[in-house]
């Protein structure tokens, strides 16, 4: 069974190609602070894009009898600390551009080796 850091890396390797491939630009990932990390900054023209990855591995053929979608990972209180993280990373890079805070829910079949992914732009 694969590790569940494994995944998520996996997932936030996915997430990074699909926005590039939608035209942002990749700015940095994994930007730890005291009170958390952000998973992928992303840029777009010139605004940034803060990325919060969720992933859950699963099999396609099985959707129906999934628990959690991994959005179920990301509550009010996960969304207040990844805002505050963002926060801080605005504040210390000295940004004046216009930032959105965004999340890209990955589900990925390891035996197949599909994903599938949907972004949520604007999370508040």
């Amino acid at each position: 069974m694969i590790k569940t850091k494994k995944v998520g890396n996996l997932g936030e390797n996915i997430s990074r190609k699909f926005l590039e491939n939608k035209g942002f630009l990749f700015v940095e990932k994994n930007f730890s602070g005291k009170i958390g990390e952000i998973d992928l900054v992303m840029k777009k023209k010139n605004e940034y894009f803060f990325v919060e990855v969720k992933t859950s591995s699963c099999d396609f053929n099985k959707l129906d009898k999934l628990k959690f979608l991994p959005e179920d990972h990301f509550d009010k209180r996960k969304i207040r600390k990844f805002s505050n993280i963002v926060e801080l990373y605005v504040n210390s890079k000295n940004i004046k551009e216009n930032y959105f805070l965004c999340a890209c829910f990955v589900l990925v079949d390891l035996q197949k080796k599909k994903s599938k992914i949907r972004f949520l732009e604007e999370i508040s």
